[in-house]
């Protein structure tokens, strides 16, 4: 998915000692469409850091495009390659 235009991997290499239990990406259209377009293939995609309601971000730009563009992708040691591979080729299929 390191090629993906839609999405960019916030950490694209990890130690070989870590095991993350979610790939962090950056949405770089509209999170929500790509969001829903997981959702509806019955991948849970969840939105750890939603923007509080009444927060005025507008100083704070670095924490503003994190809040409106991060997704966490799983890759928990629950999933197969070929759940990971399903996985991949959902991304890759968004439009």
């Amino acid at each position: 998915i390191r090629d993906n235009t839609h999405i960019s991997c916030i950490f694209p290499e990890l130690p070989d000692n870590v095991c993350p239990l979610f790939l962090p990406v950056y949405v770089r259209d509209n999170r929500d469409n790509f969001r829903s377009h997981l959702t509806e293939n019955r991948i849970y995609a969840p939105v750890h850091w939603p923007k509080p309601a009444g927060v005025d971000l507008s100083d704070c730009k670095g924490a503003k495009y994190i809040m409106e563009n991060i997704i966490s992708i799983p890759v928990d040691q629950r999933y197969s390659l070929a759940d990971m591979d399903r996985i991949s080729y959902i991304i890759k299929s968004f439009r």
